[in-house]
């Protein structure tokens, strides 16, 4: 199986992104059809392997194009079944969302593994209902 990795989602990425590291503000970003910013979270917030419950809120291509990792999702996080993590929203890059099997709209448990303090692993997404 190939290694996808995910980087730290910097402002540019997400457009309603405000920057931040580890030691400042949480990061956030503005969701399709809500009036308040969503916490994306500070990348302190993850520990080793994440599993979380959560809806792909949105799909967008990245601002800073970067040829393997084109896209961007952010998803809604509804329950954390493993590892912690407090905000209410996660996002992550992938090569293409529909060989992941990613659709906005869809529930999904994701699994991510904290690689450093500012890098993560996507690993897989399964579709619930």
């Amino acid at each position: 199986m190939a290694t996808r990795w995910v980087g730290v989602i910097l402002a540019s990425a997400l457009g309603g992104c405000v920057g931040g590291t580890p030691s400042d503000a949480t990061n956030q970003a503005e969701l399709p059809g809500e009036s308040a910013p969503v916490s994306v979270g500070r990348d302190d917030a993850v520990q080793s392997d994440l599993r979380f419950v959560g809806s792909v809120a949105r799909i967008s291509l990245r601002q800073d194009f970067d040829p393997f990792y084109k896209w961007v999702v952010v998803a809604r996080v509804e329950s954390v079944v493993e590892g912690a993590y407090d905000a209410e929203a996660f996002a992550f890059v992938v090569h293409s969302p529909s060989q992941e099997g990613l659709e906005e709209g869809g529930r999904y448990e994701i699994h991510v593994v904290k690689t450093s303090a500012t890098a993560y692993r996507f690993e897989d997404a399964k579709s619930l209902p």
